[in-house]
């Protein structure tokens, strides 16, 4: 009897300690100031926010909002994190929808969007919504709706809790706090050369072969959004964020991701831009500086993209038809591309593939910086 006493308090003892200890770590990210949580500065600006960006991390490092901010006159914000997951995402949309008389929202939504498995991945990015949130009721009401303790879900949410704490406990220490809010829910992020070589260009040319269909889970949470955005007033514009050649040059089918997708915005009366397909891509961003990694901008990239972004918008708002900015196909844009034109050398497949417009010969490499 004395042993089984003994061993419970050493076990109460233990998870105090450990509530104590992971408390501890994690207290700063759920900090306004954090890179976690702009929730302060949202309501600071409540009732100005006219603009909003929804989406994951392809647009957390894409839409620069002070940039987009001097470019259109308008007040956005990036409301996009880290694997978000889609009700995540709805949730703290409706938050600034019913706190601000937005005009616009932008949806993220890249090419796996709408593939993943929300129940088994979904909880890896609930941790930064819960910190978005503005309170810990809220926080707490959130969790235990949407994070469940029957497969798992928990231990990811405190995996990912316990690294945004040390991160934030970094960040305090470096006196970095606070760059999220400046910067409006952007979060940059370094360049990296992803330049394939002439080997790689041949080797990797289509070799993921295979583009998972839509989840009707995730269509239909996508639906709803746009019906929420749409109810409150909002203009809802669809938006494919640029990822890097690289990336391109390796997916085939991907235009059944474009069909599929614009059937999805047809159905929902609702815009939709793919920012992959504009035509000066490849005039426009390079794989040496303008991407993080594969498939995320880094900060240079973003800058472009946003004043390009708002260029598209300032024509769409003057009544201009803007579809002949963009190629009607993957499949189109990639016989484009500069990888292509080293492909076909390297084959031995030029004559083949020789194209009518070749007389515009471009000055400079997109792979040089001037």
């Amino acid at each position: 009897m004395y042993n089984f006493k003994k061993a419970i308090k050493a076990t109460l003892a233990f998870v105090l300690c450990f509530i104590i200890s992971s408390t501890i770590i994690i207290f700063p990210c759920m900090q306004n100031g954090s890179d976690y949580n702009d929730s302060a500065a949202r309501q600071e600006l409540r009732g100005n926010i006219d603009y909003i960006f929804n989406g994951a991390s392809h647009a957390y490092g894409a839409f620069y909002p002070a940039i987009i901010d001097e470019e259109l006159g308008v007040c956005s914000w990036n409301l996009s994190s880290s694997s978000a997951s889609l009700q995540g995402r709805k949730t703290i949309l409706e938050k600034e929808l019913q706190r601000n008389l937005v005009d616009t929202v932008v949806i993220d939504v890249s090419f796996d969007t709408l593939s993943r498995c929300q129940s088994e991945e979904h909880a890896t990015g609930e941790p930064m919504i819960i910190c978005k949130l503005d309170n810990n009721v809220e926080r707490m009401r959130y969790f235990f709706e949407n994070v469940s303790f029957w497969n798992s879900d928990y231990e990811n949410v405190l995996s990912v809790f316990m690294r945004y704490g040390l991160k934030a406990w970094k960040s305090k220490m470096l006196g970095e706090f606070g760059q999220v809010q400046s910067n409006k829910g952007f979060m940059p992020a370094e360049s990296i050369d992803l330049k394939l070589s002439e080997a790689e260009i041949v080797s990797q040319y289509n070799s993921a072969k295979r583009v998972l269909p839509f989840r009707e889970e995730n269509v239909e949470i996508l639906k709803s959004t746009i019906t929420m955005c749409q109810q409150y007033g909002a203009r809802v514009i669809i938006a494919v964020v640029p990822i890097s050649d690289v990336s391109i040059w390796k997916k085939e089918n991907l235009d059944d991701f474009w069909r599929d997708l614009s059937t999805i915005c047809e159905e929902s009366d609702c815009l939709l831009y793919d920012f992959n397909l504009i035509k000066t891509r490849y005039e426009t961003y390079s794989d040496v500086y303008s991407f993080a990694d594969e498939t995320h901008m880094s900060e240079d990239g973003a800058i472009t993209f946003s004043k390009n972004f708002a260029d598209i918008i300032q024509r769409l708002n003057a009544g201009e038809d803007v579809r002949h900015l963009f190629y009607a196909s993957y499949d189109e844009m990639k016989q484009n591309s500069p990888y292509m034109e080293d492909y076909l050398q390297l084959v031995g497949g030029t004559d083949k593939y020789e194209r009518k417009n070749q007389t515009h010969e471009r000055k400079k490499s997109v792979y040089s910086i001037s």
